[in-house]
Formats: structure tokens, C-alpha cells, sequence
């Protein structure tokens, strides 16, 4: 499978054998279906510290060893989950040797998207797993980390939190894009902090930034991309808030969390980027995080069988 064009990119998804992992499969693979990409399932595996043939202790975290038996049951059970719903889906299995870390992260050259499943400390704490961190802290192409099923089941489509800025086109594109997929409305959350106010208060204006003017502004910033998905239904929200708050606040009614990652030192990236950190600690929902600045994902082709790096692969499987 060539995919050295980012409109042939994979959706990618780890799988760990776990009951997180196997809600990611399925997760992606409607998310491959809707936006008609191929999708990969990735086990990480060390044959040195592998289970015995017998163990069926499946449920384990991200980065336990399956032995080469089980693991075979695992992919082909987590195949037909991911495609089930979606005849003619393109589904590829990937072994590879290493850490669950970083062949995410090897593996997000070459993604349109990666997916992993949260694994929490329980329903109270709502904190996800190192692995699903450490990828979305660092990957390269966007990352999903797909919560449980909300007890109150769907919600109300997607959000997307944006801080008014030229690096928000990159995340409102993927929110769009997911939205546009997934036929889900779509809300665009821009909220003016306290620190935003006080940075931008004058003689003038005492109060800050005019809620109007805000509205503006995200309203210019999308109008690009409301053309391109003309079937999408928008919403905007300019708040007078905290963004952790209003994010939270807004992930507990929807399907979909979208944020933007900035890189590291750059003049917005500190206050973003914890913005992240809090919201992929206590997201309700599952999270989308994106990386602006980098380069477009996909672009880089998918390693060959057998390569460094690349694992087994098996041959793609259609669903039927």
C-alpha cells in the first residue's frame, strides 16, 4: 500500500488487547470508513518476554506481549471489529518489535491519523494512560484518544477550542474535516481568558477584547473552510472564560474534543500547550489533538514488510 500522497494516508490504530484498545479499533475503523482511508492496526510486540501459548489474559496496558498465537486472535478479532459495518474496507495488520511510544510515533509519518484507546484510572479520576500521552504530546499527524462510550450515549457532534490565532486553521481544518466525515454538527469554541483581557486592555477599552470583534474574527478565519464543507452546521461561541473550563465543560456534551499543539518554544506554545496537557488528563470525550507547524501527515511512505521499522505485515484484508 503506497501511501506517499497525504489523501491516501492511512488511519492507524494501536492495539494492545485491551478493552480500551479494541473501543479504538472500532472507532477507527469508522473513522476510516467515513473518510474513505485505508486503515492499520498496529500491535507492538517482543517475542523475548511473550506470553505462553495458553495465557489467554487478554485486558492487559499498552505494551504487554502476546505470543504469536494469541496474538494472531487478537488481530483477526480486532479486524472484524474495526470493519464490521463497512464492507470494502482496506484493513492491514502490522506486528512490529519495539516500545508502544515509539512505533506510534514511527508510525505517525506516514498517518493521516493516529488512534489509541485511554486507559484510566477509573471513572472518578478520568486520567489516560502514559502511551496515549506521550503520543499525542509528540506525534506528528493528529492523534485520537477514543474515551468510553459516555454513559449518556451520543452527544452533540464536534468541538473544536481555537485561540483566534493563524495556527488555529490547521485544527479548524481537521475538526472540519472530521465533522464534514462523520456528519456531525460542528461548534467552534474561542474563549477570552482573564490574561487575554488584561494583555489587551486599554484607556479605550477597559474591559478587553469586544466579544463582537472576537466573533469577528473566528468568523474571517473560518469562512475558508465553511465554504469547502458547505454541509457542515456551524456554530460559534466566543466566551468570556477559561478555556480548560469551557473546553470541559463543552467535551462533556460531545462526541469529539478538537485541540491544536503548538511546538515547543514558540511565543504561544506555553499556554497551549498546557491547555493540551489539561485537557488530555481529564477529557470526557474522546480527544482529537493536532499539531500546527509540522508537516502535512501522510506525507512520508509507509514502511515495506520486513523493513526496519516495519514489522510483519499482512497481506490487506476487505471487508465483506
Amino acid at each position: 500500500m503506497n501511501t506517499s500522497s497525504a489523501d491516501t494516508a492511512p488511519i492507524v490504530v494501536g492495539i494492545d488487547g485491551s478493552s480500551h484498545s479494541s473501543r479504538a479499533a472500532w472507532w477507527a475503523g469508522n473513522e476510516a470508513a467515513a473518510s474513505h482511508r485505508p486503515l492499520v492496526l498496529v500491535h507492538v510486540a517482543d517475542d523475548r518476554h511473550a506470553e505462553p501459548a495458553g495465557a489467554r489474559r487478554w485486558g492487559h496496558g499498552a505494551g504487554t506481549t502476546l505470543g504469536p498465537s494469541l496474538r494472531d486472535d487478537l488481530l483477526a478479532q480486532e479486524v472484524d471489529r474495526a470493519a464490521a459495518g463497512h464492507p470494502g474496507l482496506d484493513v492491514t495488520t502490522r506486528v512490529v518489535p519495539g516500545d508502544p511510544v515509539g512505533v506510534l510515533l514511527d508510525s505517525a509519518r506516514w498517518a493521516r491519523m493516529i488512534v489509541v484507546g485511554s486507559h484510566g484510572r477509573g471513572a472518578r479520576h478520568r486520567l489516560l494512560g502514559s502511551v496515549s500521552a506521550q503520543v499525542a504530546q509528540r506525534a506528528t499527524c493528529p492523534v485520537a484518544i477514543v474515551r468510553p462510550e459516555p454513559l449518556g450515549g451520543p452527544g452533540h457532534g464536534v468541538a473544536v477550542g481555537i485561540d483566534g490565532t493563524p495556527d488555529s486553521l490547521p485544527v479548524l481544518a481537521a475538526a472540519f474535516r472530521i465533522a464534514a466525515a462523520s456528519h456531525l454538527r460542528l461548534t467552534v469554541i474561542h474563549c477570552i481568558s482573564r490574561a487575554m483581557r488584561a494583555a489587551h486592555r486599554t484607556v479605550t477599552d477597559p474591559a478587553g477584547p469586544d466579544l463582537g470583534h472576537s466573533e469577528a474574527l473566528v468568523t474571517g478565519l473560518i469562512a475558508g473552510l465553511r465554504e469547502q464543507y458547505a454541509d457542515v452546521h456551524v456554530e460559534i461561541q466566543v466566551r468570556r472564560a477559561d478555556p480548560a473550563d469551557a473546553l470541559r465543560d463543552a467535551g462533556a456534551e460531545m462526541d469529539m474534543l478538537v485541540i491544536g499543539r503548538h511546538d515547543e518554544g514558540r511565543h504561544t506554545s506555553s499556554s497551549t500547550n498546557s491547555l493540551m496537557r489539561h485537557q488530555i488528563r481529564h477529557a470526557l470525550t474522546t480527544i482529537v489533538v493536532v499539531p500546527t507547524g509540522v508537516q502535512e501527515a501522510g506525507a512520508e511512505d509507509e514502511p515495506a514488510a520486513g523493513s526496519v521499522g516495519g514489522g510483519v505485515t499482512t497481506e490487506p484484508t476487505k471487508a465483506t
